[in-house]
């Protein structure tokens, strides 16, 4: 994901022009965004996650799958997504529970390494999953 000041030129703002309208550059990062929006559900949906798992973490999984051995804290978290340091660690737990993270710590800090079979872990413990639901409601 790209931050707002890594997108936008230095230039451009998220001020409007003196018509009261939003800038063009402005209006161009909403498109932008929006369509990394839909295609990241799309992809969940893709994957049978789009239930699962909300924006933040299909975000942070995409980019855990991306660059496997990446690192990522709760305060990393917080700061990208604007949300509270226990929101961005349960996030972060919810991915450690699909085994596509792994935690370490360091210091007091617990931080999360994207594995580097995530893909296949993920893989197995969905088909695994959607087997033991099946099987449940054939004993029905």
């Amino acid at each position: 994901m790209k931050l707002l000041g890594q997108i936008l030129p230095p230039t451009a703002t998220t001020r409007s022009c003196r018509s009261g309208r939003p800038s063009p550059c402005f209006l161009e990062y909403v498109k932008v965004k929006h369509k990394e929006y839909l295609e990241l559900l799309a992809w969940l949906a893709d994957m049978g996650l789009g239930s699962q798992l909300n924006y933040r973490q299909g975000s942070l999984l995409r980019q855990a799958l991306k660059k496997p051995g990446s690192s990522f804290t709760a305060k990393q978290l917080k700061n990208l997504f604007d949300v509270s340091e226990n929101t961005a660690r349960a996030d972060l737990r919810r991915l450690e529970k699909l085994q596509v993270l792994a935690p370490y710590r360091v210091g007091k800090t617990v931080e999360y390494v994207a594995r580097a079979d995530a893909a296949e872990r993920l893989r197995a413990g969905f088909n695994g999953a959607n087997r033991r639901r099946a099987t449940k409601v054939r004993r029905r």
